[in-house]
């Protein structure tokens, strides 16, 4: 699965921008989204690191 579309499924995500080139993905989510639950669907949809700005 991609990560967009991974983060897209977690209920309360708004927007999803996601840019291949830099290795980074940009979020707009409801507050009830939690860094935890888009740190988890990066990690399952494939091997891939996740830092927070």
């Amino acid at each position: 699965m991609h990560v967009q579309k991974a983060i897209e499924e977690i209920n309360g995500v708004v927007r999803v921008d996601v840019n291949l080139e830099t290795g980074e993905a940009t979020v707009e989510m409801d507050d009830n989204v939690s860094d935890d639950a888009i740190s988890q669907a990066v990690r399952d949809a494939g091997n891939y690191a996740v830092q927070r700005y």
